[in-house]
């Protein structure tokens, strides 16, 4: 069995990794359906196993930030928790994932997206490979 602090756990924290680039995202599927607040290294992998996995005829990226592991990773348990604490988990129709939530949930987040110190990533500057069910968001959320 591969040691657990090499692998990571469930939650994805990567202990080994805390120190190193991590993207927490924001995405919206099929026209506010639902949104899904997510963290990956490799934003492309990510997107690609999402679009895969999800079945949906459109995802559109509404935010990036970045930082470090451990402080993505602690953001991103956060928001989970306030989202759900405040009734906005829902599971989609298509298929299963623990971080999705209802489009009403954005106001909020939004707020405390802002209030995170994060660093925005500007959508401008992201290049994907072969993603074109993906829709770069032109508005700020």
């Amino acid at each position: 069995f591969e040691d657990k602090t090499r692998r990571g756990n469930l939650r994805g924290y990567y202990d080994h990794r805390k120190d190193e680039q991590d993207f927490l995202y924001v995405l919206c599927f099929d026209d506010g359906e639902y949104i899904k607040v997510g963290r990956s290294f490799d934003l492309n992998t990510r997107f690609n196993r999402l679009i895969t996995k999800s079945k949906c005829y459109k995802i559109e990226l509404l935010a990036v930030f970045t930082g470090k592991h451990k402080e993505i990773y602690e953001w991103e348990q956060e928001l989970h928790a306030e989202l759900r604490e405040r009734n906005f988990k829902i599971t989609p129709r298509k298929w299963f994932s623990i971080e999705t939530f209802d489009f009403e949930s954005l106001r909020i987040l939004s707020k405390l997206l802002n209030m995170s110190g994060m660093k925005r990533v500007d959508l401008t500057d992201l290049v994907f490979d072969k993603l074109d069910k993906l829709l770069i968001s032109s508005e700020t959320l």
